[in-house]
């Protein structure tokens, strides 16, 4: 996959909204605390917070997977007009909560998108919503040193390193139904851990 399977009129339509929201969402997390605990409880000596911001992106991430697999709402497709929208909520969530790619995935596998442009598309949607709230995070989390997060952040890079790798591998050998179908399942999976206070 290369800039050339990028579909620049959905990408670039689609950042034009995220990058604004996201900034918001990023401005209103340093103003509001929207972790508030709901519920806590503890399952083999391990404590699951379940707190308001997790609530509401697994009941969105939920929505949007009911539309997905409904038979008659699954045919529907987006005009261009919903781009922004999408750009707008996908944006959002990501400058607040960082779970910006559940959202984005729903949004961009109805518009009719080959499995390369899917994932080129999303790709630098993805980094245009990441460059705009971490700029922020940087500005306002002063106190927050990768030294603190080291471990977390080793893992983090290796593990998206691997996926890119093996999404590389695999791309070649699935339609995009199959895509859908493994998007939509690991939401699924996603939306039900947020829930339960697991992630």
């Amino acid at each position: 996959m290369t800039f050339e399977n990028i579909n620049w009129l959905i990408a670039l339509k689609f950042s034009s909204t995220a990058i604004i929201f996201a900034w918001m969402g990023s401005r209103l997390l340093s103003f509001v605390a929207l972790d508030i605990l709901v519920y806590q409880y503890e399952l083999f000596d391990h404590v699951f917070t379940i707190s308001i911001i997790k609530i509401m992106m697994a009941m969105l991430m939920l929505i949007f997977l009911f539309i997905e697999v409904h038979p008659k709402l699954s045919k529907l497709t987006f005009s261009n007009d919903k781009i922004f929208m999408g750009g707008a909520v996908s944006g959002f969530f990501g400058g607040l909560a960082g779970f910006q790619g559940a959202l984005r995935s729903m949004f961009l596998l109805k518009f009719n998108l080959t499995k390369e442009g899917f994932i080129a598309t999303g790709i630098f949607i993805a980094c245009m919503i990441d460059i705009t709230r971490l700029s922020i995070y940087l500005t306002y989390f002063k106190g927050i040193t990768i030294n603190d997060h080291k471990t977390l952040l080793l893992a983090s890079v290796i593990s998206a390193f691997a996926g890119a790798y093996l999404g590389s591998k695999l791309i070649k050998k699935v339609t995009i139904k199959t895509v859908q179908i493994i998007v939509s399942f690991l939401l699924a999976i996603l939306a039900l851990l947020l829930l339960f206070g697991i992630l």
